[in-house]
């Protein structure tokens, strides 16, 4: 498993890659989360654009996750200006302790359990 991350400044992207082959490279800003199943198979992409809004989905998301998942998490562009500490609590109980170093276009990956 690979996830790559970089801001706005910095290359702009975020990708998942499972076995050396790419899986996701999702082009909007924002906080991109690829859960896992049991199997280490992807379930669907989902793309929060926590600049504008949605981080109470993102909380949402996350929290309806059942225990165990692995989950992927990127940043992408801009991912801070409305990453709320609901959303950064969520992303740390995914196992991201390093969620609150994340700056403006900042970059960030996980490769977590919740």
């Amino acid at each position: 498993l690979v996830v790559r991350s970089a801001g706005y400044g910095n290359g702009n992207v975020a990708e998942f890659y499972l076995n050396g082959q790419q899986l996701h490279a999702p082009t909007v800003r924002g906080i991109n989360v690829l859960p896992l199943r049991a199997d280490g198979t992807p379930k669907r992409l989902e793309t929060f654009d926590t600049f504008n809004a949605g981080a109470e989905v993102l909380v949402a998301f996350l929290d309806a996750l059942p225990p165990g998942t692995r989950v992927l998490i990127a940043a992408r562009d801009e991912a801070t200006r409305n990453l709320t500490d609901a959303a950064r609590a969520a992303i740390e109980a995914c196992g991201g302790s390093l969620i609150g170093n994340l700056t403006y276009r900042g970059a960030y990956a996980l490769i977590g359990e919740k």
